[in-house]
């Protein structure tokens, strides 16, 4: 059974490692993949037109901690808990893992309404998702997730200055 906010098998020094190997390789493929995309609005966040939106108006009315705690902490232990927890967790009960994996992903990808880097995204899920079942365990994908949306947040609140 998946430890939902734990670090499962893994210790503490498997977590931190895989999660900043993980966190730093999907950086350098996002900064690669926004840089090829002709559209000038990707060149600086990582985000579709909605989040952009959204995040600056969270920016002016909360700040810019309000923004780190909604889009960088809680944003992805929700998003982790449901794509990685309960949807592969299911899914894998019906189908093999890849597929399950594949699927949540996919999944994780649209509900990012952004099109341009919907093959970015679903790398994450499968990362994520790998990261969910060598670990058994949700709390290297969600500090994974955690350290991907804090960078998109302090790169958002530098473009907000």
């Amino acid at each position: 059974v998946l430890s939902f906010l734990g670090s499962g098998e893994w210790d503490a020094g498997k977590v931190v490692g895989y999660t900043i190997l993980a966190a730093f390789i999907l950086r350098i493929v996002a900064t690669i993949h926004m840089g090829l995309l002709p559209d000038a609005h990707y060149q600086g966040a990582q985000g579709s037109p909605v989040t952009t939106q959204l995040s600056s108006a969270l920016l002016d009315h909360v700040g810019a901690w309000g923004l780190i705690l909604s889009f960088g902490i809680i944003g992805p232990i929700l998003e982790e808990v449901l794509f990685r927890g309960i949807l592969l967790t299911s899914f894998v009960k019906h189908i093999p893992f890849w597929a399950a994996n594949l699927l949540q992903s996919i999944l994780f990808a649209l509900i990012h309404e952004d099109f341009a880097l919907f093959l970015l995204y679903v790398a994450f899920g499968v990362v994520t998702g790998t990261m969910a079942k060598k670990s058994n365990g949700l709390l290297a994908p969600i500090l994974v997730h955690m350290v991907n949306n804090v960078l998109v947040c302090i790169a958002m609140i530098a473009k907000h200055l």
